[in-house]
């Protein structure tokens, strides 16, 4: 592995975020749809799982760096690469990520993470396992964003059974689906939204751009009463 070392079309260094969505994100979705479809076994595919794990925590300091530069993040707006500001930390709502079905969705989920953690995002990715009522009784408590991690094969199917769920049992979450690795068409577009997804983002780029627009949205109209105390 090079640690993303790779250069971008236009010929600089790639970026943490362009990596991940130009080699990672399709050699997960490549070896998943091999495990799928019975010509890569369990150990193989675990094999290429822990290396694509071990590739994240590598870029966690590029990742950092890029954030602090305010870099990394070409054609989203200013907005979505630079870090958080203090005010933004204060009233921005902590991002829940949840896969949409098996761990490829929960290592797709973990990049994000990294990613929004590093410009000042408070993020938790959950694993696999975790229960639609539980990401609901969370999330609803403080006005979560809640993403959705999906990749190929069955991202769509999985994501919009996804959000329905959390949808009903949470309505005035913010539902953001991360469809990554696969095609991103106007009309799964259209059939996630019916579903009760805010935004989709087909990129970890597109993505970060996403939650932040959703996040502005929801803190502009909460209350302003009894705000949250932590410890």
């Amino acid at each position: 592995a090079s640690g993303g070392e790779a250069s971008a079309p236009d010929g600089r260094a790639q970026t943490a975020a362009e990596f991940y969505d130009a080699v990672l994100l399709p050699a997960l979705t490549l070896a998943e749809r091999d495990r799928h479809g019975g010509t890569l076994d369990e150990l193989h595919g675990r094999f290429v799982r822990t290396e694509i794990r071990d590739l994240i925590d590598e870029l966690a300091f590029r990742a950092a760096s890029e954030a602090t530069a305010g870099e990394g993040l070409p054609g989203t707006g200013g907005g979505a690469r630079a870090p958080l500001d203090r005010a933004e930390r204060t009233r921005a709502p902590k991002v829940l990520i949840v896969p949409a079905r098996d761990e490829a969705d929960e290592i797709g989920g973990e990049a994000l993470a990294q990613l929004l953690a590093a410009r000042g995002w408070d993020v938790e990715a959950l694993s696999e396992d975790t229960l639609v009522s539980e990401v609901a009784e969370r999330a609803a408590a403080t006005s979560h964003v809640v993403v959705v991690a999906a990749l190929p094969p069955g991202a769509g199917t999985h994501a919009r059974s996804w959000t329905r769920r959390l949808r009903l049992a949470a309505p005035a979450v913010p539902i953001v689906v991360g469809l990554w690795g696969g095609k991103s068409t106007a009309r799964l577009r259209d059939r996630l939204a019916e579903a009760g997804t805010d935004r989709v983002g087909a990129t970890l780029a597109e993505t970060l751009s996403q939650v932040r627009s959703v996040a502005s949205h929801a803190s502009r109209n909460a209350p302003r009463e009894s705000p949250v105390r932590t410890a």
